[in-house]
């Protein structure tokens, strides 16, 4: 570790009072210090999460564990900030630190809260909060490495609101529509050398896309680290339930007692029902009634806000009407200009109209209040 992180690890422990061998890596160095201190801990998922984003028993938590499984990023939780958790990425940035992301988990599945750029800044804050003077973590870092797959905080919040969870309700329910099948006839855009976080990253978008996905020659799956097996076996169970089949999971947990047993058969029910259901006879939509004069100029700015950001390569949109719809409805009941930017763009990230984010919510905001004011 270089010498900036040294001394600031070092300064930490002496506010811990612990005294751990640092060594020469820096994450293993807080993950020693971490163990030998009270006031932080590692946090540690025991069990099995997929049984949970199936059954939708505990979808939050289990979507959580899953996407820190999968990037690979080292979560801790303190005292001094009871509800952050703090998620270290073992890949370093192009400058040879390691990004931490700050997450308000008070709510599952949470939202971000800060990104910080070091491991040498973590350890500084919380040396600060040791000292009984809490910093306000609510910096961000809006670069290249943030906005692109190689970011560790990228992957994992793509992978959350992605939601496998919300993937399997569609799928018990038999309501699965592929909107873009061809998608799984290209290999998924993955080069050799790339972590494996990014495979599993596009493996969920295409699935989600086009219910399958296909793997590149280059990757030997067997070969996998075994967090991205287990997570690219589950995305083939869950194609399993888009076309249809009752996935293997669902099969095991039926036949075997246990405390998800109960679940797991009312799942399968449900998922025999749903197929088995006639289909709801057609109707006519009434006629909707006509815009005012300010809806028209409010739906016009939201759409040209919407086509700049397509333009711009900045959004990748699956159904532009709906996500117009719905960010125009949103914007009809803000209460001020900086309210009504702030939920669109909130919408805009969490809607299903939306393919891809690459820009920040920051950016979104700019891109809806410089249509909206004029």
């Amino acid at each position: 570790m270089d010498a900036n992180t040294r001394t600031s690890l070092t300064a930490l422990q002496d506010a811990l009072s612990t005294h751990a061998d640092l060594g020469d890596s820096a994450l293993d160095a807080l993950t020693a210090i971490a163990d030998a201190a009270d006031a932080v801990r590692p946090r540690v998922h025991a069990g099995d999460p997929y049984a949970d984003l199936v059954l939708a028993l505990a979808p939050g938590g289990a979507e959580l564990e899953v996407a820190s499984r999968v990037t690979g990023l080292r979560a801790y939780e303190t005292d001094w900030w009871p509800h952050l958790r703090f998620y270290v990425d073992p890949v370093a940035d192009p400058s040879g630190h390691h990004r931490v992301y700050v997450r308000d988990e008070e709510q599952f599945p949470g939202v971000p809260r800060a990104t910080l750029p070091s491991i040498a800044a973590l350890a500084d804050a919380w040396t600060c909060a040791a000292a009984g003077d809490r910093p306000d973590l609510v910096d961000t870092i809006n670069d290249d490495w943030e906005s692109s797959p190689a970011s560790g905080g990228f992957v994992f919040e793509t992978l959350v609101r992605g939601s496998v969870s919300s993937q399997w309700a569609v799928a018990g329910l038999g309501a699965f529509v592929p909107r873009r099948p061809e998608a799984a006839d290209d290999a998924l855009p993955v080069e050799e050398g790339e972590h494996p976080r990014v495979l599993c990253l596009h493996a969920l978008r295409v699935l989600r896309l086009a219910g399958d996905f296909t793997l590149p020659e280059h990757i030997d799956a067997p070969e996998l680290p075994a967090a991205h097996r287990a997570y690219l076996d589950h995305l083939r169970e869950l194609q399993l339930a888009f076309s249809g089949e009752v996935p293997p999971l669902v099969r095991a947990v039926t036949a075997t007692p246990g405390p998800h047993r109960a679940a797991a058969r009312a799942w399968a029910k449900r998922f025999a029902e749903a197929r088995e259901a006639e289909p709801e006879p057609d109707f006519e939509l009434p006629e909707p009634a006509e815009l005012t004069p300010f809806e028209k100029k409010l739906r016009s700015s939201v759409d040209a806000a919407l086509n700049k950001l397509v333009a711009d390569g900045d959004i990748e949109v699956l159904n532009h009407g709906m996500l117009l719809d719905e960010l125009t409805r949103i914007a009809e009941k803000a209460r001020s200009p900086k309210h009504l930017v702030r939920k669109m763009a909130t919408a805009l990230v969490h809607s299903e109209a939306v393919d891809e984010i690459y820009v920040s919510d920051d950016d979104l905001e700019a891109a809806f209040l410089a249509k909206l004011e004029r």
